[in-house]
């Protein structure tokens, strides 16, 4: 994993500080994230930008049927502000096709 030059945002909801709640800056949150999701049974993942959709793909590969993956975005479509909205359409839909579902222009509370 390569993260150069991003920060986590950490929102502000009840629950933030949980500790099944975790921020992927680097090989010690991945770690944390992929011991927690190994017994997981429904992940949510906040961000719709490369990060969260990569986390997403990966876990729902590795775990196949066996976890429930939402993503919660403000967002109208996935990587809308860095590819444009077709292309996010297109990579959205494929994740929808393999079992990512998607909430979108939300936010968490």
């Amino acid at each position: 994993m390569i993260a150069t030059g991003g920060y986590p945002i950490k929102p502000i909801f009840p629950g933030i500080s949980f500790k099944n709640v975790f921020t992927l800056r680097d090989s010690a949150d991945q770690e944390k994230i992929k011991s927690a999701a190994s017994s997981a049974k429904k992940v949510v993942i906040i961000g719709s930008g490369f990060i969260g959709i990569e986390l997403a793909s990966h876990l729902k590969l590795a775990k196949k049927e066996e976890v429930e993956i939402h993503i919660v975005s403000s967002s109208k479509i996935v990587y809308e502000k860095a590819l444009g909205y077709e292309v996010g359409e297109t990579i959205q839909k494929l994740c929808e096709a393999n079992g990512i579902q998607f909430n979108m222009s939300a936010s968490v509370k």
